[in-house]
């Protein structure tokens, strides 16, 4: 099964006197090491594709880039591509072997943008003279049995 392992890619395009300002939280700093894989003849990128592996900490994800879409990646370890990878590259690859063609580690820094968080509002029902606070969404639910 392929499944998304939570990367999502966004770009922005900036003029050049933008200037950055304050971010929320800082992120731990990440390295990433990134094992791209084609044939000898490199018929992977000449078909616009891309497979990778990457190491993130302890955690690796095969990645394949197909033209014009999302990557479709699996959860895994390093060494051989996955075998539902190869498949979907029999008809570009023709018969040719895979092999690890080059190795980029990149240190990556960011910030933790976004609505801070914050307690969930709280509603208090009183019944038969008694009181209880709970979630709002206990309040929508006990709401809809009435």
């Amino acid at each position: 099964m392929v499944e998304q392992a939570g990367m999502r890619r966004v770009r922005f395009a900036v003029a050049a006197s933008f200037e950055l300002p304050t971010l929320g939280e800082p992120l731990p700093p990440a390295r990433l090491r990134d094992t791209y894989f084609d044939s000898p003849d490199h018929r992977l990128l000449r078909g616009g594709l891309a497979l990778r592996y990457r190491l993130d900490g302890e955690q690796g994800v095969w990645q394949l880039e197909l033209a014009g879409g999302e990557p479709l990646e699996l959860i895994g370890a390093n060494g051989t591509p996955p075998e539902r990878f190869r498949a979907l590259l029999a008809a570009t690859l023709r018969g040719a072997e895979l092999a690890p063609l080059v190795t980029l580690v990149t240190e990556r820094s960011g910030y933790r943008v976004g609505a801070p968080a914050r307690e969930p509002p709280r509603f208090t029902a009183t019944v038969s003279g008694r009181s209880a606070a709970a979630p709002s969404a206990t309040a929508a639910s006990t709401r809809s049995r009435c």
